[in-house]
């Protein structure tokens, strides 16, 4: 049974990098800033066994768990730059999972 409640475990970590050129170093280290939360969450909630998936307005990584998933979600953030923003909000391939929301307007919002 507790093998069921963990498999039903995901977080859906989006990070909205459509926040368009960043001009200064206060901007360029908020950013990275904004990077290195979504990858401690991300990192947390795979060690503890759930499903993440990585959400950006450049690309998405689905669901997975372990040591590989962590790879795919820290190389992705590693590699990540800002881009134009965009109007419509980012999507969960989950609705019903619970979400990390980290961006420039955007407040957090944890609901895991």
């Amino acid at each position: 049974m507790e093998r069921e409640v963990d498999e039903g475990r995901r977080l859906s970590v989006q990070l909205d990098n459509g926040v368009g050129e960043l001009v200064g170093e206060r901007a360029v280290a908020r950013f990275e800033r904004l990077v290195s939360e979504a990858a401690s969450a991300a990192v947390q909630h795979l060690k503890r066994g759930w499903a993440v998936e990585l959400v950006t307005r450049t690309g998405a990584i689905g669901f997975g768990r372990g040591r590989r998933q962590k790879t795919r979600v820290l190389e992705a953030l590693a590699r990540l730059e800002a881009a134009a923003p965009g109007r419509s909000p980012l999507r969960s391939s989950d609705p019903t999972a619970p979400l990390l929301r980290f961006g420039f307007d955007t407040p957090r919002r944890a609901t895991a």
